[in-house]
């Protein structure tokens, strides 16, 4: 059996919420930490990016540090 092709990629991993907010979260290690609610996705996302950064983590961003400036 084939597998289904993934799902379109969203902006920093971020989970549509009912209330209209994206929450993003970053696995730290054997833990996940999360990061907020966000009411934009691309400020979610910058956000994932920021702490990733931080972390040192060799993580998939969402944008270059480029685009952030």
């Amino acid at each position: 059996m084939r597998r289904a092709s993934p799902p379109a990629r969203r902006l920093g991993r971020a989970r549509g919420l009912p209330n209209g907010k994206f929450q993003v979260a970053i696995g730290t290690g054997s833990a996940r930490e999360r990061l907020g609610e966000f009411v934009d996705e691309r400020e979610a996302a910058e956000a994932y990016d920021a702490r990733a950064r931080e972390l040192g983590h060799h993580a998939w961003c969402n944008f270059d540090e480029d685009d952030l400036a």
